[in-house]
């Protein structure tokens, strides 16, 4: 079992009404319910730093091109888009 710590917050009365009337709907505690916010938070925060590309405007210009190219999907994209279906089953507990 992992060790705990005591973690101290202040918050404006309106917001710890918020968590209240949250954490009663989702039937935990106010701590668990913070605590999972801050899970979740986490988490976005982390999706959005990994997942996030910069590009210069010549890069954007040709990347909507090619999302607005009327071009039929090419064998490599359609082996790729097939397998990665087959990956999401596989993960979800389905068949591929």
């Amino acid at each position: 079992m992992s060790a705990t710590e005591r973690f101290a917050l202040r918050m404006e009365e309106r917001d710890k009404k918020n968590v209240a009337r949250m954490s009663k709907k989702l039937k935990v505690s106010s701590s668990e319910f913070v605590k999972r916010a801050i899970d979740h938070y986490i988490r976005y925060l982390t999706i959005l730093e990994s997942e996030t590309i910069t590009l210069t405007r010549e890069e954007f210009s040709v990347l909507r091109e090619l999302m607005n190219s009327q071009d039929e999907p090419n064998e490599r994209l359609l082996a790729a888009a097939k397998a990665y279906r087959k990956f999401q089953a596989k993960k979800s507990g389905g068949e591929g």
